[in-house]
Parts: C-alpha cells; sequence; structure tokens
C-alpha cells in the first residue's frame, strides 16, 4: 500500500510535469503546494519573476540570469532554460527543450518538445582555436502566436515573426516573415498563411500546446 501511494503521488507529478498543459484545467493538490514553493527557489536564485499562475515543472533545469513569465504560461519537465529569457502571456515550452538566451518569445505562442533555441554563437575565426574565441550574441525573437514545431533549432540572430509556423525538424537560420510557414534544413519558406486569415482573426487564441 505504501508503494502504491507513493507511485501515484509520482504518476501526478510527472504527469502534469510532462503533459503541462492539464496544470490548467486541472490543478493538484500536490502541485497546488509544489509551484509557490519552486517559483520562490528560482526568485531567489535564477532572477525569475513570473504572472498569475504560471507553471515550471519542477523536472525542468532553470539555471537563468534572469527569466519573466507572463500570465498563464508554462515549462515542461525536462527544459533546460539558461541565459536571459522572457517569455509572453499564454505560450507553453514542451518538454526537453534546451533555451539559452536572450531569447524573447511572445504571447500565446506554442513550442513543441525537443526544441533548440541559442540566443548566441562562438566565434569561428581560422586565426585562433574557437574554444578560445568570445561568443557572438545576437538573441533569438519569437512573435506572438508562433508554433515551433517538434525537434526545431534556432539559431543566434533569428527573429521569427508574428503568426508564424515552424515545420518539425526545420533548421532556421535566417528571419521568418509574420504570417509564414517555414521547413526544411536550412528552414524556407513554403507557404504564406495570409490567404488563410479570416476577416476578423480573433484577438486571444488557445493556450494549448502541441
Amino acid at each position: 500500500m505504501i508503494f502504491r501511494f507513493a507511485f501515484k503521488i509520482r504518476q501526478k507529478i510527472f504527469r502534469q510535469s510532462y503533459l503541462s498543459w492539464e496544470y490548467f484545467e486541472k490543478k493538484t493538490k500536490i502541485q497546488k503546494m509544489i509551484q509557490p514553493a519552486y517559483q520562490s527557489v528560482l526568485k531567489s536564485m535564477s532572477g525569475a519573476t513570473f504572472g498569475k499562475d504560471c507553471y515550471i515543472s519542477p523536472t525542468s533545469h532553470v539555471y537563468t540570469n534572469t527569466i519573466s513569465v507572463g500570465d498563464s504560461s508554462f515549462i515542461s519537465g525536462g527544459c533546460i532554460v539558461r541565459g536571459h529569457v522572457v517569455i509572453g502571456s499564454g505560450s507553453g515550452i514542451g518538454a526537453n527543450c534546451h533555451i539559452a538566451g536572450p531569447v524573447k518569445i511572445g504571447s500565446d505562442t506554442m513550442i513543441a518538445n525537443n526544441v533548440h533555441i541559442f540566443g548566441f554563437n562562438h566565434g569561428t575565426s581560422p586565426k585562433e582555436q574557437m574554444r578560445l574565441q568570445p561568443c557572438v550574441v545576437n538573441g533569438v525573437v519569437i512573435g506572438d502566436d508562433c508554433w515551433i514545431g517538434a525537434n526545431v533549432s534556432i539559431v543566434d540572430g533569428v527573429t521569427i515573426g508574428d503568426h508564424s509556423i515552424v515545420a518539425a525538424g526545420a533548421v532556421v537560420t535566417t528571419n521568418v516573415p509574420a504570417w509564414t510557414v517555414v521547413a526544411g534544413v536550412p528552414a524556407k519558406i513554403i507557404r504564406s498563411r495570409i490567404e488563410e486569415k479570416e476577416n476578423t482573426y480573433p484577438e486571444k487564441v488557445s493556450n494549448i500546446s502541441a
């Protein structure tokens, strides 16, 4: 009975860690206790500020200099988040992502599982060993209402415009215009979403993650 009870608690914690959008639908008593404590630690040790009703998985690894998380956003289990990071409201970071700032993510944006976003790069001059060269830091900006598919990589200096979609497995090395779908390695524009846009685009979209 003791083991069964322990496994039941573990299952509840890990389920919401990796299906983090469920936190907003049905918070467990355990998570209601864990979240304030964990977020308090992140505020003191990782320069964190949080909006209302955020969820940060206790199985994530948040080692930031500063991080700001907007209302009703989440970071799922297994994520590594470091550097300087800003996440807007209603956005979700899927499981096992690696986000190294400076990175700014807008509101109502979905980041699927295993996405890698790096807001810096190593120097590559042939005159010196690369490991000894200073980093180049331009940062990454992802707009509002974007969908970044699973296993995407986004390199330093890239800006992804609002309402854009990056297909699974893409490697994004150049800017993505708003309302655009890109795919491939390196990512290229495959179509525009402008034609699909309704006359009146809804002001608020769902925060359910892929």
